[in-house]
C-alpha cells in the first residue's frame, strides 16, 4: 500500500510507501522519490480523479499483481493524491499458465468445429442448387423430361416442386403444340 501526490505535472512522488526504507535497489522508488516507471492507470487516476484499476501484470522480479489506485479528497473536496495497493496476483497467473494449454487446444478444436459445421452447411444448401442449374442446362437444351427429386420440405424443396412444375408445364404444352401441328 501507498500513497502518491503529483510533485511536478507528469511526475509523481511517493508520499508513504510500504516498502523497506534501507532498500537501495534501482528499480523501486521510495518515499520523498520520483517514481521511474510509467505506469498508464496511475496516470490515468492523477488525471481522472477516479479509481483506476491495473490489468494482471507479471514480472520474473515481482511476479504477478494488480494494481487499483483510488483518488484522495481533502475535507474540502480538493484532490490532493492517490492511494495505491498492489495485490499479489500469482495464484490467478499460476491458474491461467497452467490452463493456457487447455484454452488454446480447446481454442483450436472450436474453430476447426465452427468450419466443419460451416462447410456442412454450405454443401448443404448448395449440393441442391448446383443440382437445380445443372437441370436447368438440360431443361434450355430441350430436355423436357428431366425431374429434379428433392424431398426437401424447405424453400430449396418448394424451388425444386416448382421447377418439377414448370417443366411439365412447357412438357405438356410442346406435346399439345406437336398434337395441334398433326391434326
Amino acid at each position: 500500500m501507498f500513497t502518491m501526490v503529483e510533485y511536478r505535472r507528469g511526475q509523481y512522488m511517493y508520499v508513504v510507501e510500504g516498502f523497506p526504507l534501507d532498500y537501495r535497489g534501482r528499480e523501486v522508488s521510495l518515499p520523498t522519490e520520483i517514481e521511474n516507471n510509467h505506469y498508464q492507470d496511475l496516470v490515468e487516476a492523477f488525471a481522472e480523479k477516479t479509481v483506476k484499476v491495473s490489468d494482471l501484470t507479471y514480472s520474473d522480479k515481482w511476479g504477478a499483481a494488480v494494481s487499483t489506485f483510488v483518488p484522495l479528497f481533502d475535507s474540502e473536496q480538493n484532490f490532493i493524491g492517490v492511494l495505491g495497493v498492489d495485490v499479489d496476483g500469482t495464484e490467478i497467473h499460476q491458474l491461467m499458465t497452467e490452463h493456457r494449454r487447455q484454452i488454446i487446444i480447446i481454442t483450436i478444436i472450436s474453430t476447426i468445429a465452427g468450419l466443419l459445421l460451416v462447410y456442412l452447411m454450405t454443401r448443404y444448401l448448395l449440393t441442391p442448387l448446383q443440382l437445380l442449374i445443372h437441370k436447368i442446362h438440360r431443361v434450355k437444351e430441350g430436355d423436357l423430361r428431366t425431374r429434379l427429386d428433392c424431398e426437401r420440405n424447405d424453400e430449396i424443396g418448394q424451388l425444386a416442386s416448382a421447377f418439377n412444375e414448370m417443366v411439365s408445364v412447357f412438357y405438356f404444352n410442346q406435346l399439345k403444340k406437336k398434337s395441334d401441328e398433326l391434326q
